[in-house]
């Protein structure tokens, strides 16, 4: 289960500007998790997550990663 709510957070951050864990938590619980703030503490930890301009981002090592994994499904697409 974390590696799915983690991956959710991840596209979350990417999708949306979040500035606290409660609108992470928020988002979580719309999408069916039942989250605590602790868990997000934990995940956003884990996540390597940082705070750029007051939102929430994901690291740039991860950032390259994913901007790498979507251009290659737009080109199998």
């Amino acid at each position: 289960m974390t590696n799915k709510r983690q991956a959710t957070i991840t596209t979350l951050i990417e999708e949306k500007q979040l500035k606290t864990h409660d609108d992470i938590i928020d988002e979580l619980i719309s999408k069916g998790y039942n989250v605590t703030q602790a868990t997000v503490s934990r995940d956003i930890k884990e996540l390597n997550l940082q705070k750029k301009n007051g939102y929430y981002t994901l690291p740039e090592e991860l950032l390259l990663k994913v901007e790498a994994f979507n251009l290659l499904v737009k080109k199998v697409l």
